[in-house]
């Protein structure tokens, strides 16, 4: 199925409007053939709908939120986010609440803290791109020396 879901996909991509739909009654039948077409009428209309809405999400294939992509791309890197992975989440949401509505929904102190939670991530960014091995400060708990990569760090 899933080599099927990327043939659908490169067609969907290259084609719009009427091409589009071209595009879907293609993947039908070659569904149809190669699943078998459904001899029940209604069967059939499920599977042409079925292969609408997924051609309709295909063209937002790549569209993911940002905390997704942010996990992503930690995930690769292998950034160590020991002590801060529950907190990344909440930190961004205040930011996007900041920048997308212009308010924040929380307390100064709150605010602070989510600052320190974005400010280490983008310490532990930096310092595993630059392969860094040794101490480094961290102002998570107040101020204190860590090793690179850390495995616990104080709650």
């Amino acid at each position: 199925m899933r080599k099927y879901s990327q043939t659908i996909w490169l067609r969907a991509t290259r084609s719009t409007g009427r091409g589009f739909r071209r595009a879907i009654e293609r993947a039908y039948k070659e569904a149809a053939s190669t699943l078998g077409e459904p001899t029940d009428p209604l069967a059939n209309d499920r599977l042409r709908n079925g292969l609408r809405r997924l051609c309709a999400r295909i063209r937002h294939l790549n569209d993911t939120t940002f905390s997704d992509g942010l996990f992503a791309m930690l995930d690769t890197y292998r950034v160590p986010l020991v002590g801060i992975k529950d907190r990344i989440v909440p930190a961004v949401n205040a930011r996007h609440a900041i920048i997308h509505e212009g308010q924040a929904n929380e307390e100064y102190e709150e605010l602070t803290f989510h600052v320190a939670v974005l400010r280490e991530l983008l310490k532990r960014i930096i310092l595993t791109l630059l392969e860094y091995k040794g101490r480094y400060i961290s102002f998570l708990n107040g101020q204190e020396f860590l090793e690179f990569a850390p495995t616990t760090v104080t709650e």
